[in-house]
C-alpha cells in the first residue's frame, strides 16, 4: 500500500469463516457446509480448518469469509478474497487455536464480485479453499 488515507475508517479486517458456523440462515444452512460444534470439525481437521483470515477490503460485505464449496457455487470464483495488506499476504487463524500467514503467489485485487479466478491465481484460491469444509 502506498500509505494513502483510505476514503473511510474501517472498523475490522478479519471474517469468520462459513464453514465454522457460519450459516446465520435456514436456506445458507441447507446450501454452505458448516460446522456448529468444535468436536464436529473434521474433513479438514482441526489443525486444517479456518476459523478467521483477513479478508480483503473490497469484498468485506458482511462478517463472513466465504467461497463455492463442493455443494454450492462454481469453482471458478472468489466470493470473497483474501486480504492482500500483509506484504501479498494474509493472517489466517485455524480451529486448533493456531495462527498462520499466508503468502500469495498473485496479488489479490478484487474488481468485481464475484471475481473469476484466473490461471495465476488458482493455486492460492484450491489452497484457500482446502481450509474450508466442502460437503455437507
Amino acid at each position: 500500500m502506498s500509505g494513502t488515507p483510505l476514503s473511510q475508517l474501517r472498523n475490522r479486517s478479519y471474517n469468520l469463516s462459513q464453514s465454522v458456523n457460519g450459516a446465520p440462515t435456514v436456506w445458507l444452512a441447507a446450501h454452505i457446509p458448516n460446522f456448529n460444534k468444535l468436536p464436529a470439525i473434521n474433513e479438514p481437521n482441526p489443525s486444517q480448518c479456518l476459523v478467521f483470515i483477513d479478508e480483503n477490503e473490497d469484498t468485506m460485505l458482511d462478517a463472513h469469509f466465504g467461497m463455492p464449496t463442493a455443494n454450492y457455487g462454481s469453482t471458478n470464483q472468489w466470493w470473497d478474497m483474501p486480504s492482500n495488506r500483509h506484504g501479498q499476504g494474509a493472517n489466517l487463524s485455524f480451529a486448533d487455536s493456531h495462527a498462520e500467514h499466508w503468502q500469495w503467489t498473485v496479488p489479490k485485487i478484487a474488481q468485481s464480485n464475484p471475481m473469476p479466478v484466473t490461471t495465476a491465481d488458482r493455486p492460492d484460491y484450491e489452497r484457500v479453499r482446502a481450509i474450508i469444509r466442502q460437503k455437507l
